[in-house]
């Protein structure tokens, strides 16, 4: 039995960087993006993520490919051959990209706990996504400034797994028709004042 645990285990180290690493490309903030405009609008916004996943995949291989030949970060890069005013943008955007993510993802994982724990409330109201929200951060933070990344990676790693086989799960259980996937990928907008923005 301790054989086959140390195997689970040293299999779960070699694949945990991937699956990391995938759900960071895909976002956790897309995926419940995505996941809220499909039950908002169904299949209309197909064309949108057929867009977004010709353009991720452009750009992973662009700057994959120019760090293999180069040896720098793609950022070095722009430094390099487009100036610091440039990088400086880049950075800017990035970081602006990451809080906004980061305080979606919070603000899910902030209902999701304070949903499950309804039951155990006196009230029923659950627990103050608020409070909620600055423990989760609190830990966090204890975290990296321990240096225990590599424990948050594998946390996170499994919790992408979970996620994926969820919404591979979900695919099967909730099919939509062929014909809705193809009318989806006409571009439309659907007929709602935030359908622009998602």
């Amino acid at each position: 039995m301790k054989n086959i645990i140390k195997k689970i285990a040293l299999f779960w180290a070699t694949i945990a960087p991937g699956i990391f690493l995938v759900g960071y490309n895909i976002g956790t903030g897309s995926i419940t993006t995505m996941a809220s405009a499909g039950a908002s609008y169904g299949m209309t916004l197909t064309w949108a993520l057929a867009l977004s996943c010709l353009f991720t995949y452009i750009l992973i291989i662009a700057f994959s490919r120019y760090t293999i030949v180069t040896g720098k970060t793609s950022l070095f890069g722009f430094k390099n051959n487009f100036g610091r005013g440039v990088t400086i943008f880049i950075l800017l955007s990035l970081l602006i990209s990451e809080i906004v993510s980061c305080m979606g993802v919070m603000g899910v994982v902030a209902q999701v706990i304070q949903e499950w724990s309804r039951p155990i409330t006196s009230d029923g109201e659950g627990f103050n996504m608020i409070v909620v929200a600055g423990v989760i951060s609190v830990l966090l933070y204890y975290i990296f400034w321990q240096g225990k990344q590599a424990f948050f990676e594998k946390i996170l790693s499994l919790f992408v797994f979970v996620m994926g086989i969820c919404f591979l799960a979900t695919m099967f259980i909730v099919m939509p028709e062929p014909a809705s996937i193809l009318k989806g990928l006409v571009p439309t907008l659907p007929n709602h004042p935030n359908a622009f923005l998602i």
